[in-house]
């Protein structure tokens, strides 16, 4: 099923790029530079949308049959597959894959986790809230202390957001 899936995305991948180089490149060769400088100066929202209507749904598809091949959906916190279900955090409006073992243990992605105490304001603003997070690195499981320790790694990261 995959291999259709991504076969499909690749037709349309390749024919809205065709398309759209193909079409440029007949024009010059055709009607000159001029004219296809013409064109592209007219190039309009229509032209665009039929572009994108390709090209971004053959994105998507090929990378669904990525996920296919892998298994589908893992889990968010340990990357075990498959994954029990979709879980809402405890630290706010954010919902997470995970296997049932992060799920018993309560684990959150690590990576979200320091999100929360990036916009908290870091870790001692963010110990109240958060104090009681656990989270998944190296193949062990981890408290506050740990997450913290890591939080350095991910800081920098936000800040461009």
């Amino acid at each position: 099923m995959s291999r259709y899936i991504r076969f499909l995305g690749w037709v349309l991948f390749v024919a809205a790029s065709a398309v759209t180089v193909g079409g440029c490149v007949a024009l010059a060769v055709t009607g000159g530079v001029g004219a296809l400088m013409d064109y592209l100066a007219s190039f309009g929202i229509l032209t665009l949308a039929g572009f994108a209507a390709a090209f971004f749904p053959g994105l998507a598809l090929i990378k669904l049959a990525d996920r296919l091949e892998r298994g589908g959906g893992g889990c968010d916190v340990c990357s075990a597959v498959p994954a029990a279900g979709v879980f809402s955090s405890r630290f706010g409006p954010v919902s997470h894959a995970a296997c049932e073992d992060c799920r018993d243990e309560g684990a959150e992605p690590l990576y979200m986790v320091c999100f929360h105490i990036h916009r908290a304001g870091g870790p001692e603003a963010a110990e109240e809230f958060l104090g009681g997070a656990r989270s998944f690195h190296q193949g062990r499981y981890i408290g506050w202390e740990d997450i913290v320790g890591l939080y350095p790694e991910f800081a920098d990261e936000f800040d461009d957001r």
